[in-house]
Formats: structure tokens, sequence, C-alpha cells
């Protein structure tokens, strides 16, 4: 196993790991977190497992992006108290255009699905921004660095900020794979940093 494998698999690992032995500060944002945090060890568990049997793998992370940007705004869905049409829509966007790709692709395992990963990713973002926005301008900002999911939305915003980029540039042979894996690396990294951190130090919600 190469460091750029073991690294997706070890560090959401050790990230689910702490949040199970952690107090939680909410039934159902925490079980959506150690949802998402699973789904992904299980994700590149198998995406490494198909690559090292010479075996295409893009089924894998193409049945994974609908599933975790769906999980992902559902949380911030939660933690906003939106209005449920709101997350319905989203949704549906994402899914349609899931959708559109596997009949355009003729399948999953052709390609990644780019334009899926593009629109959860813009939703997912709007999504973090609304819910950060709206924290800093309630009573609770005097209390942000005791958030936990202050911090889970920080630890999002490192990686997919930096990362829709990169996913275009590589699209695009803009980038070569050696250097994708790295920034992918370092970006891990500093997502999970933050999301330990909320974990360890964020007392509440």
């Amino acid at each position: 196993m190469d460091l750029y494998s073991a690294a997706n698999i070890i560090i959401p690992c050790i990230t689910l790991g702490v949040a199970l032995f952690t107090p939680g500060v909410s039934k159902i944002l925490d079980r959506v977190l150690f949802f998402n945090l699973s789904i992904t060890i299980v994700t590149e568990t198998m995406g490494w497992l198909l690559t090292s049997w010479l075996l295409p793998n893009f089924f894998i992370y193409n049945l994974y992006m609908p599933i975790i940007f769906i999980a992902q705004n559902f949380l911030f869905y939660k933690l906003r108290q939106q209005n449920i049409k709101v997350f319905v829509l989203t949704s549906l966007i994402i899914m349609s255009i899931w959708l559109l790709e596997v009949g355009m692709e003729e399948g999953l395992n052709q390609v990644y699905f780019f334009y899926t990963y593009v629109a959860g990713t813009l939703i997912l973002l709007v999504n973090v921004y609304e819910y950060i926005v709206f924290t800093m301008n309630s009573a609770d900002v005097v209390k942000i660095e005791k958030s936990r999911y202050f911090w889970i939305s920080i630890g999002i915003l490192v990686f997919y900020i930096p990362f829709l980029p990169v996913m275009m540039g590589v699209k695009y042979s803009l980038i070569q794979v050696e250097i994708y894996r790295a920034i992918v690396f370092l970006l891990v990294i500093l997502q999970h940093t933050s999301f330990i951190i909320g974990l360890r130090w964020g007392n509440r919600i």
C-alpha cells in the first residue's frame, strides 16, 4: 500500500476512533458524522483493493459521491434547522445530475462523475457558508471555539475549496497525478486535524 492510499484510509480511521471515544453533543448529528467517516473508510478501502487487483474502481467512487454529499447536506440541514424542502431540493439536484452521468457514461465504471462532484461540492459549500454566517451572527458566537460542528465546517471548507480546482486541473490534464496526490494528502491531514480538534475540544453543538 502506497502512502497516499494508506493516508486516505488510516487518517479517517483515526478520526472515527476519536469520535467513538469522545462524549457526544447531539445523537443525530454525531451519528451522521460517524456514518460519513465510516463510508469514507469503506470506499477508500474498496478503491485501494480494486486498484491493487488491477481492476477499475470508478463505480466505488461514483456510488460514494451522491451518498456522501447528501449525508453532509443533511448534517447542515439539521444544524440550521432549515425547511426540509431545501434539503429535498438539493438532494434531487445531486441525484438528477448523477443519473444523467450514469446515462451519458453508460454505467458507473467508465469515468469519475465530475459534474456530480462539482454540483455536490458547490451545494455543500453554500450550506457550510450559510451555517457559519448563521453561527457568527448568533449569540453562540462567543463560544464558537467550543462548537464541535464549527470545527467540522472549517475542516470541510479547508478540503473542498482548494480541492475543486484541483479536480478540474486533473480532468483537463493540467495537473500531474503525483502533484494531485500530494495536494490531496495535505488536504486530508488538514481536514481531519480540524475534525479532531472539534471532536476533542468541542463540547457543544
